[in-house]
């Protein structure tokens, strides 16, 4: 650990935790009912593959909660549904 006002050996953030991977994915799907008249129905789904990805918080290395994992990156999987008609 350096002196205050001096070069160290390691490069800045050098410690960054865990590698983050989130998958988006969008579904859709379009309807004709008639000729002016069609439906659509859209599926979302964020965080598709519901992968835990951790956040490593702190980057002190003085700090007392270095390195300790508290926390998610990402939020679980959340999805929704839509239906639009065009007339």
């Amino acid at each position: 650990n350096p002196g205050a006002g001096t070069v160290g050996t390691l490069q800045r953030r050098y410690f960054s935790g865990p590698w983050t991977f989130g998958l988006d994915m969008s579904l859709l799907k379009k309807v004709n009912i008639s000729e002016t008249v069609n439906l659509e129905f859209r599926a979302d789904a964020f965080n598709f593959l519901n992968h835990a990805t951790f956040w490593s918080g702190d980057q002190n290395i003085n700090s007392t909660s270095f390195g300790v994992i508290s926390s998610m990156f990402y939020s679980p999987r959340i999805m929704q549904f839509g239906l639009y008609l065009r007339f």
